[in-house]
């Protein structure tokens, strides 16, 4: 990671070395039958997916294969395993440029993506709940996502306090390249989403890069009293204001329409495409 003054301009990705002078778009691929908006169920709906990622000019992948939506059912390691390994070897197959992210909470799980595929990402919904995490992210030397999971009491000190304690201690252990995730819908009421939205710049403290993930989550449906398939245009909008706000990757299910926001964006602000 590079940074000069108050501005992160690079980030190390496994072998990748990504600018961050433009938003990176992080393309979801939920290996699940249950996940809230777009899911793939078989190995054919895996490789469309995937491929329709890296068509429309993904940055990164984001394989997982356990819903984290409220009131889903959890599957044990092996089923999940199962489930990521599929996109894994898919993604190597399909997308072999592209940098991988495991969406998983379990350091079983990233071990063994780390070991056969060499991902260069985990996307840790839980914030380093599995005791067994740190340790690895540090014999690995892979990326790290920290995403705060948990109600604020109302109050961004409570997610900053959170998210400083827990930065500290994966710089203390040797993991260089965090990126921090608000975890917007994660244990969080309606009015906490768009508080942490609305101020989401005092993230910057941090001196990580920032991920968001809004992309079709209920904080935007419920509000316009809709449904997930319903929230395009919504979550443009949402990630819009993320990026004015200094997002940094933005994990979305629509690549395509994720990249023209961007390119309007960057043409309001005057920067280079």
């Amino acid at each position: 990671m590079e940074i000069i003054g108050d501005k992160i301009h690079t980030i190390t990705l496994g072998r990748h070395v990504f600018s961050l002078d433009k938003p990176l778009v992080m393309g979801i691929v939920n290996v699940t039958p249950d996940s809230f908006a777009v899911r793939c169920e078989d190995e054919k709906s895996v490789v469309d997916c995937i491929a329709k990622h890296a068509e429309e000019g993904a940055d990164i992948l984001d394989i997982g294969g356990c819903s984290t939506r409220p009131e889903a059912i959890a599957v044990d390691v092996e089923e999940e395993w199962k489930r990521v390994e599929m996109g894994l070897k898919n993604a190597k197959k399909y997308a072999p440029n592209l940098p991988i992210s495991v969406d998983t909470f379990r350091a079983e799980v990233a071990k063994r993506a780390i070991e056969a595929y060499g991902i260069d990402i985990v996307n840790d919904i839980s914030g380093l709940q599995d005791e067994q995490m740190l340790g690895v992210l540090t014999k690995h030397n892979v990326s790290y996502v920290l995403v705060h999971n948990g109600s604020i009491n109302n109050q961004m000190a409570v997610l900053m306090h959170n998210l400083v304690h827990k930065v500290y201690k994966l710089h203390r252990a040797g993991v260089k390249d965090v990126i921090v995730d608000a975890g917007f819908g994660f244990g969080k009421t309606l009015e906490e989403n768009y508080l942490i939205l609305k101020n989401l710049e005092a993230m910057h403290m941090l001196e990580c890069p920032i991920l968001v993930g809004l992309s079709r989550k209920s904080m935007l449906y419920k509000l316009l009293d809709s449904t997930a398939d319903k929230m395009l245009h919504a979550t443009c909008i949402a990630n819009f204001w993320a990026l004015q706000k200094g997002a940094s990757i933005l994990r979305v299910h629509d690549v395509k329409e994720t990249k023209e926001m961007i390119k309007i964006y960057q043409k309001l602000c005057g920067e280079s495409e």
